[in-house]
C-alpha cells in the first residue's frame, strides 16, 4: 500500500503493510544517507505516516524508520544538548502521533545502538516506554547471491537471478605486496593511519590509496596532523584511473562500486563485477579502514569523561559499524587487520565468522583507547611487513581453512542478521565469542 498522486513520496520510500508503516531513509530526498539531519528525516516521514494511519486506532500501529545503510551522524552525541539527535526526534514523533515510544522501531547499522540509547536516556532523564531498536548488517547483503536477489522473493531458477562473482581462494596468489589499504573519505582515523604507515616506513610495502585530499592542517585522531611533505603526496589513486570517463573518483564509486548497494539490479551494460581482484591477488593482507572508528568526527579523547561501564571517553556516543569494506574481503578470501571501532572482531565472531589469531595479533580489538588501538594495529602490520615472503605464504596457507569458512558462510547466507536488544544483552556481556560456534539465534524478526 502506497500513497497515490500528490501523496506519493519519492521512490516509494514510505509504505504500509497491515498495521506496520515503514519509512526507508534510503529514499529520503533531503540529503544523502550519512549526512541527513535526524530532524529532517522525521519531518519527511511524519505527514506520510499520518496519511497512512488514516482511521486506524493509533495503538494498533507500528512505525518503522529504517536507516540501515549507516550508523553515524543521526545517532549523534548530545553533549550540552546543542545537538538534537534521532532519539529526541523519534520520541517527539511518537508523542505527536499519540503513540507509545515502543510502537516506533528504528533500524540502524550500529551494533552498539542500545548502549548509545540507554546512555542518552540516562542523561536526558526521559521516562516511559523505550524505542524498539534493531541493528541490520545491510552491507553484507551485496555479497551473497541469496540476499542480493532478495530470497525467498526470487529463486536461482528465475531468469533475473544475479550470480555474483567472487574470487577462489588460491594458495598460489602472487601477493607481490604485503598489504592493501584503500581509503577514500579523509576521516580522522584514516588520516592518522596513513601518517603511521609513513612513519613506520611501510608505504612501499603496500597498495595504498587515499582518493580525497583533506585540507592541509586537517587533524587526525587527537589533533594528529600529517606533515606538509606527506600531505603533498595526496591524493593517491589505486583502484581508480583519473583518465576514465568519470567526473571524479566519487562519480566512479557511486556509479560502479556502490551502485549496487542502493539498486539491486543487473544487466548486460552494468554488470555486478569485482573491481578489486588485482588488488586482492597482489597483496597478502587487507588493512580495513572502516567507516567508523568508534567516535564521531571532531570529538577528542578526554580522560575527564569516563563511562562507568567500559571507560569509553566519548560522551554519549557508542558506535560499531561493519561495512562492505569488510564483507568484500571476506567474499574474496583475504586476511584482515581492522582499523575500526572496538569489538569489531568479536562482533564478527558473533555473526558466525572466524578471524586470524593466533597468526595475527588481534588484541587491539579490545583496546578502548583509540590512539593505543591505532598504534597496536600499526605495530602488528610492521611485524607482518618484516616477515619474509616465504613466511607470509606459509601463514596464508595455514589461514586457508578460516578463509574458506568465512567465504562460504557469507555466500550461503539466506538473510542478513537483524539484531535486537536480546542479542545486545548477550554479546555485550564480556564480548567472549572467539572460541564459540556460531549462534543460530542471532536473527530475530
Amino acid at each position: 500500500m502506497g500513497l497515490e498522486g500528490d501523496y506519493r513520496p519519492p521512490g516509494d520510500g514510505i509504505t504500509r503493510k497491515d498495521n506496520t508503516i515503514t519509512c526507508d531513509v534510503l529514499y529520503f530526498d533531503g540529503g544523502v544517507l550519512a549526512e541527513t539531519n535526524s530532524g529532517d528525516i522525521v519531518q519527511w516521514c511524519l505527514p506520510w505516516v499520518e496519511k497512512l494511519i488514516g482511521d486506524t486506532a493509533r495503538n494498533q500501529i507500528e512505525v518503522v524508520i529504517s536507516h540501515n545503510f549507516e550508523s553515524n551522524a543521526i545517532t549523534s552525541n548530545i553533549n550540552g544538548r546543542e545537538n538534537v539527535g534521532i532519539f529526541d526526534q523519534l520520541h517527539a514523533m511518537a508523542d505527536h502521533l499519540g503513540m507509545e515510544a515502543s510502537q516506533v522501531t528504528f533500524i540502524n547499522g550500529n551494533f552498539k545502538l542500545w548502549k548509545h540509547y540507554d546512555h542518552w536516556k540516562e542523561l536526558t532523564g526521559i521516562t516511559g516506554t523505550s524505542l524498539n531498536l534493531k541493528c541490520a548488517f545491510k552491507m553484507m547483503s551485496f555479497y551473497s547471491p541469496w540476499t542480493f536477489n532478495n530470497y525467498p522473493g526470487a529463486h536461482p531458477e528465475d531468469p533475473s537471478w544475479v550470480n555474483l562473482t567472487h574470487m577462489p581462494i588460491d594458495e598460489n596468489r602472487p601477493m607481490e605486496k604485503v598489504y592493501n589499504c584503500l581509503n577514500r573519505v579523509p576521516r580522522a582515523h584514516r588520516m592518522s593511519l596513513f601518517k603511521r604507515l609513513a612513519e613506520h616506513r611501510l608505504l612501499h610495502y603496500g597498495l595504498v590509496s587515499f582518493n580525497e585530499k583533506p585540507p592541509y592542517g586537517c587533524a587526525g585522531l587527537d589533533n594528529d596532523i600529517m606533515s606538509e611533505e606527506l600531505h603533498s603526496k595526496l591524493p593517491i589513486y589505486l583502484e581508480f584511473n583519473p583518465e576514465d570517463d568519470y567526473a571524479n573518483v566519487n562519480d566512479w564509486i557511486l556509479t560502479k562500486i556502490n551502485r549496487h548497494q542502493y539498486e539491486p539490479t543487473d544487466n548486460e551494460d552494468d554488470k555486478h563485477i569485482n573491481h578489486f581482484d588485482d588488488i586482492i591477488n597482489n597483496s597478502f593482507i587487507t588493512v580495513v579502514p572502516e567507516t567508523e572508528y568508534g567516535e564521531p568526527q571532531g570529538l577528542y579523547y578526554n580522560n575527564l569523561h569516563s563511562d562507568p561501564i567500559d571507560n569509553t571517553t566519548y560522551l554519549s556516543y557508542h558506535n560499531g559499524f561493519i561495512t562492505e569494506k569488510t564483507f568484500r574481503h571476506i567474499r574474496d578470501g583475504h586476511p584482515m587487520l581492522w582499523v575500526s571501532a572496538p569489538y569489531t572482531i568479536d562482533m564478527l565472531h558473533y555473526l558466525g565468522f572466524k578471524t586470524f589469531a593466533p597468526y595475527i595479533d588481534e588484541s587491539y580489538d579490545r583496546e578502548l583507547d583509540p590512539i593505543k588501538r591505532m598504534d597496536m594495529v600499526g605495530l602488528e602490520l610492521k611485524r607482518i611487513c618484516n616477515l619474509s615472503q616465504e613466511e607470509r605464504v606459509s601463514m596464508y596457507k595455514q589461514l586457508i581453512p578460516v578463509l574458506q569458512h568465512n567465504q562460504q558462510h557469507l555466500l550461503n547466507m539466506k538473510e542478513i542478521p537483524l539484531l535486537t536488544r536480546k542479542d545486545w544483552n548477550k554479546y555485550s556481556q564480556g564480548w567472549e565469542f572467539r572460541n564459540q560456534p556460531a549462534d543460530d539465534g542471532i536473527m530475530h524478526q
